[in-house]
């Protein structure tokens, strides 16, 4: 039995809708993060030689260490290992899918079943999230294991249930082996819906009361999920990890993710306006306690430090899903009596089919050396997905009503250059190359020891670490603590270095470099070109983080 054409154009509309709430994976950055390259470096080591315990990277010896990234690291090595540097970004679009699709559940959830808006708002923040947050870094890993948490939270507001208690158990065990240093917000994720249950604010009139779960099982789940920590190559000292490593008024001095929300910035512009947004809606509406509470933590993460903007955006912005949870869309237009110009549709076909072609003509030499790139695999799936696509909507959809060949035709040209041109988006932007490459190949070239030490400022450290040199230091700001390492605290002389706090002489005298990879910006970048003692073997231009920079490699001269 044939379906009639309302209900395969509201079945399509619906089927478009839904996808729409994806279209921030359109946004994701195909360049590597910088701090990939260290985890590329931890990864590879786990593999090859177990769980370190001093650090095994650097030119300093004997610092304590604790690798409280090791399982993402190992995930994003393997991946390496498979696609080269395409593979860490294919995690990255395969765990983003996954939490797109995981908080459009929780919104659909707290909005009691209204799924317009929660694919609307899903859409819309994944927008602002993916180009910034979904990136090479453990965060998306422990972003993913926030979202189940709430999920199962929400999910268990009359009881928990043993299989959920498994659930929690394991999202505890994964999160402290992907990234430890925000393992305690998952315990802290579970206070809102105790304190809700405990502080009955409802009697007062202030905020609705949900949670009828028994106290007792959320004492019993922070338990469980405290014991489920242990459950890690470091015990007790990743389960700390946080205490000790977060906080340091240098390393939120240094490490600009670390700075607080402002208005100087557009994160800062967006957050204050959705801060002051939910402060309405608090006022128009009663919450219930725990939407309010989870929101409020939200923000004051946010507040502390900019790379809890992600949080903030999704688990902070749960009350809008709430308040708006009665939201039906806009209303559909009648289609049924619509009229087909076929002249009309032929002549507006020519123009986008020739305007399409003349661009893709211009670009054809770039649109040719990106489809090479692109692997075979991934073409033959495109070209397979096409011919599925395009046969099931003659057999089903709208197009087996269409009887003029012309239109056919159009289509069918449209439809092959569109995937021709998005199949070669996959391999159009290669990610950009580190600054340190070309000095770290130079090295390499002309350097036969087998431990090579070099000086570098704080972003190069680690693409010079995946190379197999021992740097100075690297983007692992609190491995240089001396609370960490319990041995020097280096972070704090690179500082005093680069602000002059003492000579670069003497700083230079307490070890033994072999090169001096420089970057501007660095104090050594300019003061050792004039310094005798010191040789320039290699200057060169490049692009760091997308600005424009340079490097000077420098070389002791032996006397």
């Amino acid at each position: 039995m044939e379906m009639n054409s309302a209900k395969i154009l509201q079945r399509e509309r619906k089927t478009l809708f839904f996808l729409s709430m994806f279209i921030g994976l359109l946004f994701i950055s195909r360049s590597l993060d910088n701090d990939i390259w260290f985890l590329l470096s931890h990864g590879r080591y786990v593999v090859q030689y177990g769980w370190p315990t001093t650090d095994p990277l650097s030119m300093h010896e004997g610092l304590d260490f604790v690798m409280q990234q090791w399982l993402s690291a190992v995930i994003f090595w393997e991946s390496y290992v498979i696609g080269g540097e395409s593979g860490p970004l294919a995690v990255v679009y395969i765990v983003s899918t996954a939490i797109i699709y995981a908080y459009y559940r929780l919104l659909r959830l707290v909005a009691q079943g209204n799924r317009s808006i929660a694919i609307v708002m899903t859409a819309l923040i994944m927008i602002i999230i993916c180009p910034l947050f979904m990136v090479t870094r453990p965060q998306i890993f422990s972003l993913l294991i926030f979202i189940l948490t709430v999920y199962l939270l929400e999910k268990s507001t009359k009881s928990i249930t043993r299989p959920r208690y498994l659930a929690f158990f394991l999202l505890s065990v994964l999160l402290i082996n992907l990234h430890a240093a925000m393992w305690p917000l998952m315990a802290i994720l579970v206070l809102p819906y105790l304190v809700e249950k405990i502080v009955r604010l409802d009697k007062k009139g202030w905020f609705l009361h949900q949670i009828e779960t028994p106290w007792r099982s959320y004492a019993l789940l922070l338990f469980i999920i405290l014991a489920a920590g242990l459950l890690n190559p470091y015990g007790i000292d990743a389960m700390t990890y946080t205490s000790h490593s977060y906080g340091v008024s240098l390393i939120n001095t240094m490490v600009t993710e670390m700075h607080p929300l402002t208005f100087d910035n557009i994160l800062g512009k967006i957050a204050f306006a959705l801060m002051g947004f939910l402060m309405i809606l608090f006022s128009k509406e009663k919450f219930p306690l725990h939407v309010v509470l989870l929101s409020l933590g939200m923000i004051v993460l946010a507040l502390s430090a900019s790379r809890s903007f992600s949080l903030f955006m999704t688990l902070g912005l749960i009350p809008v899903a709430y308040y708006f949870r009665h939201w039906q869309g806009m209303p559909e237009a009648n289609t049924t009596n619509i009229k087909v110009n076929k002249r009309f549709c032929i002549i507006m076909m020519v123009l986008i089919l020739a305007t399409y072609g003349y661009e893709l003509y211009h670009a054809r030499e770039a649109m040719l050396h990106s489809l090479e790139q692109v692997p075979l695999l991934i073409k033959i799936s495109s070209v397979l997905i096409t011919i599925l696509v395009g046969i099931i909507e003659l057999r089903y959809g709208k197009l087996r009503q269409v009887r003029s060949i012309p239109i056919r035709l159009l289509i069918l040209c449209t439809v092959v250059l569109t995937m021709t041109s998005l199949t070669s988006l996959l391999g159009f932007t290669k990610p950009e190359a580190p600054i340190a490459k070309q000095a770290v190949d130079y090295i390499l070239a002309n350097e036969s020891k087998s431990e090579i030490t070099v000086w570098t400022g704080y972003a190069p450290g680690d693409y010079a670490e995946f190379r197999g040199l021992r740097p100075y230091i690297d983007p692992r700001a609190e491995v240089y603590l001396k609370v960490n390492n319990h041995k020097k605290d280096i972070l704090q002389e690179y500082r005093d270095l680069e602000a002059a706090a003492i000579p670069y002489q003497e700083f230079l005298s307490y070890y033994n470099f072999d090169y001096l990879l420089t970057e501007k910006g660095n104090l050594l970048y300019t003061y050792l070109k004039e310094d005798p003692d010191y040789e320039l073997v290699l200057e060169y231009d490049g692009k760091s983080f997308g600005q424009d920079s340079s490097v000077r490699l420098y070389k002791p001269i032996t006397k």
